[in-house]
Order: C-alpha cells, then structure tokens, then sequence
C-alpha cells in the first residue's frame, strides 16, 4: 500500500515537472532558471525607484555619443548593445535627469545604496530581471576614457550579460558635470 502511494506520489510530481507547473524554486542555480529569449527592450522598470519608462531604440552621434531620445520621459537602448536576454555582452540603456524634474531617470541620479535593487527590462519575448551590482559616478573624461569597457560589445567578453544604466548628475546650475552608471547583472 505505501510502495503505490510513494509510486503514485512520485509519477504525479515527474508530471507535473514535465507539465511545467512545479519548477525550481528561488534558491536553485542560475542554469536550472527558465531563461528570457534576447529580443529588444520595450519598458524598463526598477520598483524601488518608481521608474517606468518606455524604452527607444538609439544610436550613436557623429561624434560616437550617444544619442538620448528627445523626450525626456522616455529611456533609449543603444540599438548597437546587446539585446536582454543574450548570454554575452552589455545592454546598453541611457536616459534623462532633468534637474526641474520630470527626467525619467532623476532617481538613479539622486539615489545611492541602490547594490541589490532590481531591474527588469520587459521585452515581447518576457521580463530579464537584473540585480545592481554597483553605482558609480563617473566624470564626462572618465566616462569618455573607458566607454569601451563600460559599453565595448566584444563578442570575445567573457563577463557575460549584463545591463549597463547611464544618466547625468551633479547639476552645476548650467549643466551636468558627471554620469551615474548603474552596472547589474541578470537575476
């Protein structure tokens, strides 16, 4: 009688794995998580912060800069960067801090501690949740002296992905003097 229950109990936990209703659960390694396709960004979202925003596809200036969307409540992906959900290579994401107000990243710009907080970047394809790493403030000269490693997309990279936030901050009452970069890496 126990050796049909545990037979039954056990084919019944095999399907419902099969099934897809029972998975691994938080404290399971990073290879047993169901993985988000790459596709590109539409939303990027950090609950902690309140921000919401629409993301737009960017490019680079003729200067090699990047070129921030004209609407200043919206965020801009470098369209050049990885897209959420790739194995390898930095996803790119830029967007305003409008010292009166209204900027769509004016949080990140005023807020530190953020190491743990959550991002998520929705896509058609799902939500790629990332967790910050670190928050750095970077001078325009040290932002411009290690681009290619802050946004560099070397196939060859070995750190993997990982999601790479730029705003302005240090508001000097005509313009801003430095960058905040927010490095996090896929949760």
């Amino acid at each position: 009688m126990l050796a049909a229950a545990t037979t039954t109990l056990l084919v019944l936990c095999v399907g419902l794995v099969a099934w897809g209703a029972v998975g691994p659960g938080p404290g399971s390694s990073p290879e047993d998580r169901p993985v988000v396709p790459a596709a590109a960004p539409l939303r990027l979202v950090v609950p902690s912060l309140d921000i919401d925003a629409s993301v737009v596809p960017i490019g680079l200036t003729g200067d090699a800069v990047l070129d921030p969307p004209a609407d200043a409540t919206t965020v801009g992906w470098w369209d050049d960067s990885a897209r959420p959900g790739a194995a390898r290579g930095q996803v790119v994401i830029t967007g305003h801090t409008v010292h009166t107000g209204g900027g769509a990243l004016d949080e990140v710009s005023t807020t530190s501690g953020l190491r743990g907080r959550r991002i998520d970047v929705r896509t058609r394809a799902g939500v790629q949740h990332y967790r910050v790493l670190r928050r750095e403030v970077l001078s325009r000269e040290e932002v411009a002296a290690g681009a290619q490693g802050l946004f560099g997309q070397d196939r060859r990279d070995d750190r993997g992905a990982r999601l790479v936030l730029v705003t302005c901050t240090d508001w000097n009452g005509s313009s801003y003097e430095s960058n905040v970069v927010i490095i996090a890496e896929p949760a």
